[in-house]
């Protein structure tokens, strides 16, 4: 029996479309005692965030504590979410917060908690790093249950400065292995592609299924459109309800087709690419034309949206821009921050990386990290929108949003961490937890390590490396 044969397909040349969960096609019985799939999402923001701003006031839970101004944006989120203030990164590579070359290292090991260095010396060979903690969950069990074992997914247009690296630390934040980076897809039409056709095999990529996709654009038609009768037949399965709301969910899938494709070339996969040349040129103002950032990201947004609400994959991971970011946020207005929020103000904003090196108290820099917030928090929204057994698809999901570094220091100290969602019930909200700021007192690798066997019941007996050889710990706080 197939590992998918629970999950419905509407199946045509070159289209193998999930459905989302349906009490009709479960059987009133199964619907009663399924439990729901838990899911993990990592965003991740290059370049740190603006310490001014970033640090939530007050501590513990409810009434105790308020969101950032820079996180302002979670607020109709914020029983949902925790604050982590405190973890770092920098035991598992170096004794010293401040890692060099930052950008590079502090992003490979966003995910892995590894050092790549070690490991690129130890192995030697030039691309090397720890495996990241989605593609442990991914390699598991669960990530053998869905048609995607995990997606990969980022908004990058730009060859950024590796920092002396090899470009996989810039540019991926998942690891398979060792030696294997999986790169990020930042083209949206790929990725639809992808989604579409995810029950015909290879996870969405079955060379027939990709070749139908560009048929099908040279036709100018609709993956919907060669489904024949398949949707009629799934109709006279469903009650009234279910009814419509198939109705609803293919009616979204057509309007994302045509969302997806205006985008058109202004997106490039060249960042998908591995990169073989250390001293390769990079990018800072050669945005494609007519290229639109909030486009891409809401347009993304809402691929991972249809990827987790149709079970097609339970992991992924999402780059908002590699490590480090020189985009120039033209299209944003400046906003003017205090310490208890931010109000629009005037001009355009620059580019992310010199904004960085500006200062902490920077009104661009700040801006760019709400904004980065409002995609995050639009996407968590969507997931929350989403109706799965007693509570929402975000109930479900565990999201970490954060970044590598700390902010214009670029210490891999007092990182900028988030947490959203339940993780199935297993995880508490609306609270900010500050822990001890002492030196290398709460790795980030032990929220990973906590996640990994709490939240997803994963029996690993460690994860990510440490100076000291200091074994993991349960981060307890932020468990139900």
């Amino acid at each position: 029996m197939s590992r998918f044969s629970r999950r419905v397909f509407l199946a045509g040349a070159g289209v193998s479309l999930a459905l989302p969960w349906m009490e009709s096609l479960a059987g009133r019985a199964r619907a009663q005692t399924t439990t729901a799939p838990k899911r993990f999402v990592a965003v991740y923001f290059p370049n740190g965030a603006a310490a001014q701003y970033w640090p939530s006031r007050g501590a513990g839970s409810g009434d105790s504590w308020q969101l950032s101004p820079i996180l302002e944006p979670l607020a109709p989120l914020k029983a949902k979410t925790t604050v982590l203030t405190n973890l770092e990164n920098y035991t598992a590579m170096q004794g010293d917060p401040f890692v060099e070359p930052s950008h590079a290292r502090c992003t490979g090991a966003f995910l892995t908690c590894a050092d790549s260095d070690a490991l690129r010396d130890a192995l030697d060979v030039e691309v090397a790093n720890g495996i990241s903690v989605d593609q442990v969950i991914a390699q598991s069990e669960l990530g053998r249950l869905t048609p995607i074992p995990s997606l990969q997914v980022g908004l990058s247009t730009l060859n950024s400065f590796t920092d002396g690296r090899h470009g996989s630390l810039s540019r991926s934040v998942s690891w398979a292995s060792e030696t294997e980076p999986l790169y990020k897809d930042v083209n949206p039409q790929s990725v639809f592609d992808r989604l579409v056709a995810a029950g015909a095999g290879d996870g969405g990529l079955d060379p027939e299924a990709q070749a139908a996709a560009t048929r099908r654009r040279m036709l100018r038609r609709s993956a919907l459109d060669f489904l024949g009768d398949a949707t009629e037949r799934v109709q006279r399965r469903l009650s009234v309800a279910d009814r419509a709301a198939l109705d609803q969910y293919l009616t979204s899938v057509r309007e994302l087709e045509r969302r997806v494709a205006s985008i058109g070339d202004g997106v490039t996969r060249a960042m998908c690419e591995p990169v073989e040349r250390h001293g390769e040129a990079y990018g800072v103002d050669a945005v494609p034309a007519d290229y639109d950032r909030g486009e891409h990201a809401d347009v993304m947004n809402a691929l991972v949206t249809m990827a987790l609400q149709c079970d097609s994959t339970r992991v992924i991971s999402y780059m908002l821009d590699d490590a480090r970011s020189d985009f120039v946020y033209s299209h944003l207005t400046n906003r003017t921050f205090s310490d208890t929020g931010s109000v629009a103000g005037s001009g355009s904003v620059g580019g992310y990386h010199g904004l960085q090196h500006a200062g902490d108290s920077n009104d661009g820099y700040a801006t760019i990290n709400w904004w980065l917030t409002q995609k995050v928090a639009d996407l968590c929204q969507r997931l929350d929108a989403i109706p799965e057994g007693e509570g929402t698809v975000l109930d479900n999901t565990v999201v970490v949003f954060g970044s590598g570094m700390h902010g214009s220091n670029h210490d891999a100290n007092e990182l900028p961490i988030v947490l959203i969602g339940g993780g199935g019930g297993t995880l508490r909200g609306d609270q900010h937890i500050v822990f001890p700021a002492t030196p290398g007192d709460r790795p980030l690798r032990d929220l990973y390590y906590t996640l990994l066997t709490q939240t997803f019941e994963l029996p690993v007996t460690g994860f990510g490396s440490h100076v000291g050889g200091i074994p993991n710990q349960i981060v307890s706080e932020i468990l139900r």
